[in-house]
């Protein structure tokens, strides 16, 4: 390889991990081999839709700039087509993730915001070991904005 395509390729790969280090999304979620509570309630009430959902759902958030997701108008074709259900199972296992404490209950009754702390928690370990920050919760307080300067 010539030196200057050596240069080039470092440059590219410099300009990634720049851009990389700045972005609060995720490159992959943990999936433990063993279901756990929640695979099991899921799949049990819808089958494989319940256990896809929370899978496509995980890998979503993984790939939404602050590992969450607003949920409106703008935005519901995405997440339809991301889960791959249709709207009133998705409101029901979202609902059921909720009750479970899976979902932040606060923020989606506040702002539709989907915000998944044990996604957060399961990640810390390699954000910390990338030398990144973990995102932050998305500020919600009894349904006004808190403005952050």
């Amino acid at each position: 390889m010539s030196t200057r395509k050596m240069l080039q390729t470092s440059t590219v790969d410099t300009q990634k991990c720049e851009k990389h280090d700045v972005s609060m999304n995720a490159d992959w979620i943990p999936l433990d081999v063993n279901d756990g509570k929640t695979f099991f309630v899921l799949s049990q009430k819808w089958g494989n839709d319940g256990f896809a959902f929370w899978v496509q759902l995980l890998r979503l958030l993984g790939r939404s700039e602050g590992l969450y997701f607003r949920l409106d108008e703008t935005t519901q074709d995405l997440f339809f087509a991301s889960v791959g259900v249709d709207e009133k199972i998705c409101y029901d296992i979202l609902n059921t993730l909720i009750r479970m404490g899976k979902i932040d209950r606060e923020l989606w009754e506040q702002k539709q915001i989907i915000w998944c702390q044990g996604l957060i928690d399961r990640l810390k370990p390699f954000y910390k070991r990338m030398g990144r920050k973990l995102p932050d919760k998305p500020p919600c307080c009894n349904g006004q904005e808190v403005l952050i300067e």
